[in-house]
């Protein structure tokens, strides 16, 4: 098999998000280790944890070289093999990942390329039922949930979630939904509750038809006021901030909660990042995270703990593409086309980030791609975001504010004002552009279409697009396993019009999962609002500066009309 010099790639050239990546010429890579595997690539997958190392998130434990090359999962032929691999030979159709612990020891598999190096411990032969970008999106996924629900029965004491009722938050992300088929079609959970948003309500059906027994509107509902108290027997949990609601809903003496999102203890912390990168001060920090914990749980008898998936057990591997290959789970995904660098600008960066990608059959461009090199104004990243989102500067805030004092006859010396005056002040500044800075055109908002619009079968347009490889002309009748357009929330602040570029950073699943959406709608009226056109009270309740206007947030309370006075 003739194999080209060099390749096409999706890459970081330097530290930052998508809007800094681009696709490069590079070489093809070398089989450098015995069990090596050269794979011409079908699909492939990024991660949330190497999204968020690449993008200089993860210093602490990881630095990148730049450029970076991006994706750890994905599916392809192989067409090269090492001396020392036993199993697999060229012409197998295989999927996996690359994902090892300790993590960031090897240079990055970048599987979003033409071509890509694999261990053989880690790849799978791929169901012929399956295709290219089913096979990619779930590896990592599938590993994590297996090992988790196995780690809960354990601390249960049962051998299956029969007769047991289950609780996932985020139902609709790649980890929780695919926690729910786990559950479901592996280990039998009799009865599984999650949440979603409003507008993905519709949706929850239409994707994992049969999964959940209950869905929750979170930004309408509380789970625990539909939910009754200790009748849950186990919480998987896939998010920073939803730990909280799912306490009270677990049984107190029974009850386990497992979680892929939360401080692991310092033995797991070890196994993640390597006893050698492993401080003092990282382990003090996990303590004191796990007497949180401990705090959290006081009173009850409910058992927790933190795991972090691994492929490196290769039983565990094997299993998972059993369940693969019976069909008891499929991904929820998103495809995308490499080269179209100015959507994924344009696109949410948060949902980018999140959900696994998937592209179409990589073959040899057969003509010219235009390519956009994005490359941002030297700015500090604060003044970056102010400049890119056309906001007001910390001085023109100032001189309204002064303004402001000035018109109520306040003293110069006074630095106090009632809730209601400060939110009218900052949403009247955010309003008006800097003097001096130009109004930039917004895209126009253009109004989604509905879940069943797109009949033709057709890929609709709003996809982010990593993949602009121009091969083969693609079939009008094969139907996209990805999740359409009403998933993806408004492109723009619906308020001042600014980009929503993911405010609100979710936490990272290092096993591969994306968390779950960021969350830009007002909880009060559902419209998506930049951070700067939000309050919210450090994360638990979003509201638009509009919705909120003269009401403040009261711990203990929620949002009232109370006069409070903040400084």
């Amino acid at each position: 098999m003739d194999i080209p010099t060099t390749m096409r790639s999706l890459v970081a050239p330097r530290q930052g998000g998508p809007e800094v990546y681009e696709v490069r010429e590079l070489p093809v890579p070398s089989i450098t280790l015995p069990t090596h595997v050269l794979l011409k690539m079908h699909a492939a997958a990024a991660n949330t944890g190497e999204l968020q190392a690449v993008a200089g998130k993860m210093k602490l434990f990881h630095s990148p070289k730049y450029p970076a090359q991006i994706g750890a999962e994905g599916s392809g032929v192989v067409v090269a093999v090492g001396p020392g691999v036993k199993d697999l030979k060229v012409g197998d159709e295989v999927f996996g990942a690359y994902i090892d612990k300790p993590m960031f020891r090897f240079p990055p598999p970048g599987f979003i390329s033409e071509y890509a190096v694999a261990e053989e411990r880690f790849l799978l032969r791929k169901p012929a039922h399956l295709s290219p970008e089913e096979a990619a999106a779930m590896t990592a996924v599938v590993v994590t949930s297996y090992q988790t629900w196995r780690r809960a029965l354990q601390l249960m004491g049962a051998d299956s979630l029969e007769g047991k009722t289950v609780y996932i938050p985020a139902g609709l992300s790649s980890t929780g939904a695919m926690a729910a088929q786990v559950a479901r079609n592996v280990f039998g959970a009799a009865r599984i509750i999650t949440t979603v948003s409003t507008p993905k309500l519709a949706l929850v059906e239409q994707y994992l038809p049969g999964i959940y027994d209950q869905v929750i509107d979170y930004k309408t509902q509380r789970p625990r006021d539909q939910v009754s108290p200790g009748s849950v027997d186990v919480m998987y949990n896939t998010q920073w901030n939803s730990m909280d609601e799912g306490i009270p809903l677990l049984n107190p003496k029974t009850g386990v909660l497992i979680s892929i999102t939360s401080a692991p203890s310092k033995a797991t912390a070890k196994k993640i990042i390597g006893a050698d990168r492993f401080s003092w001060w990282i382990g003090l920090l996990l303590d004191l995270a796990q007497l949180v914990y401990w705090w959290k749980l006081r009173g009850t008898s409910i058992k927790y703990e933190m795991v972090s998936g691994s492929l490196e057990i290769r039983e565990d591997l094997e299993k998972a593409g059993e369940i693969v290959a019976l069909g008891k789970v499929k991904p929820v995904m998103r495809t995308a086309e490499l080269g179209d660098l100015k959507a994924v600008k344009k696109g949410s960066m948060a949902t980018l980030l999140k959900r696994k990608r998937s592209a179409g059959e990589l073959c040899p461009p057969s003509a010219d791609n235009s390519m956009m090199v994005l490359d941002a104004p030297a700015l500090h990243s604060r003044t970056l975001k102010r400049y890119r989102d056309n906001r007001p500067s910390d001085e023109e805030v100032h001189r309204k504010f002064y303004e402001w004092r000035a018109h109520h006859r306040l003293s110069p010396n006074s630095s106090c004002l009632p809730a209601e005056h400060t939110l009218d002040l900052l949403y009247s500044a955010q309003q008006r552009p800097s003097q001096g800075q130009q109004q930039q055109p917004q895209d126009p908002v253009v109004e989604q279409p509905a879940a069943n619009a797109n009949s033709n079968g057709q890929q609709q347009q709003s996809l982010h697009r990593f993949w602009d490889i121009h091969g083969s002309e693609p079939s009008s009748g094969t139907s996209s396993p990805g999740i359409a357009n009403p998933l993806a929330p408004p492109t723009n602040c619906e308020d001042c019009g600014a980009a929503l570029a993911g405010s609100d950073d979710d936490g990272m699943d290092v096993d591969g999962g994306s968390v779950h959406d960021t969350d830009t709608a007002c909880g009060a009226c559902g419209k998506h609002v930049c951070f700067s056109c939000s309050v919210s009270n450090l994360g638990e309740q979003k509201r638009c500066l509009q919705c909120a206007g003269r009401r403040v947030w009261i711990g203990g309370i929620g949002w009232t009309n109370a006069g409070v006075s903040v400084c």
